[in-house]
């Protein structure tokens, strides 16, 4: 798969990336990785949450029951671990 970097150019605020190495559907580790780090040499603080045993939807509300429903790769127990250490830099980004 090739990797299309996300432009950010005219990002004025902080970008937290959130993945997970088990992802199906794109390399979002490696983008995420890529996006901090680029990002971090030009003097912006962006930041990279990277959970290696979790899939795609790391970045959503944790605490909510998975039931059924397509698979996005990574094991229940890492895909819920990963929501809820993320939510809290989530709620953090946030604050005023």
């Amino acid at each position: 798969m090739q990797l299309i970097p996300i432009p950010l150019d005219h990002v004025r605020g902080t970008v937290l990336a959130i993945a997970g190495g088990d992802d199906p559907v794109w390399d979002s580790l490696s983008s995420a990785e890529s996006i901090a780090q680029e990002r971090n040499a030009t003097g912006h603080k962006h930041k990279a949450l990277l959970y290696p045993k979790a899939g795609h939807a790391v970045a959503d509300f944790p605490y909510f029951p998975e039931a059924g429903g397509s698979y996005m790769g990574g094991t229940r127990t890492a895909n819920a671990r990963a929501k809820a250490d993320s939510w809290s830099h989530v709620l953090q980004l946030l604050k005023p």
